[in-house]
Formats: structure tokens, sequence, C-alpha cells
């Protein structure tokens, strides 16, 4: 599991159509498709539900949307204390 699979994740899910989150993402639709699907196949979990010509987030995919957009603004936040620390630490004889 990589950490733009989750960020590719998260768009996905919050719009349901990975046509129009590809181009949001400047992604061909494919590839995003694919890093969908092994994101599943990794954890063994279907996260939508899928027909011919829609998308639409699943029970399990509401749950891992949650958790997972709350641990990435966590890393989001670490990574902006780890460089506020660096520039204060830049900023002290």
């Amino acid at each position: 599991m990589r950490l733009l699979q989750l960020h590719y994740f998260i768009e996905v899910a919050e719009t349901e159509n990975v046509s129009q989150t590809a181009k949001k993402l400047h992604i061909s639709q494919p590839a995003l498709s694919r890093s969908i699907r092994e994101l599943e196949q990794e954890l063994g979990v279907e996260f939508f539900s899928r027909n011919k010509h829609s998308l639409e987030l699943n029970p399990q995919g509401k749950s891992f949307q949650h958790n997972i957009q709350k641990a990435l603004e966590m890393i989001d936040s670490a990574v902006i204390d780890a460089r506020r620390l660096n520039e204060l630490k830049g900023a002290v004889p």
C-alpha cells in the first residue's frame, strides 16, 4: 500500500467518479482505476459497488475513507511540524 494510492482513494471516494477524478489529478483513467483495484486487492476488501456506468462507495469504503482521511490529516500535520522544527533549528545559532 502506497501513500499515493490512499490519496487517490480519498479523491475517488469523494466524487464516486473515476473519470472526473482522473482529470482533476492529471492521471489517466485506466491508471487511476488500476491503482484503486490494486489497493482493494492488497487489502482484500472492495470499497466500491460497481456496475457499467456507476461507482458507489459501499459501507466498507465509507469506513475506510473516514479512517484514512484522519490518518492522512495526521501525516500532513506531522510533515508541517517537522518542517517548522527544522526552520526553528536553522534560526537558532
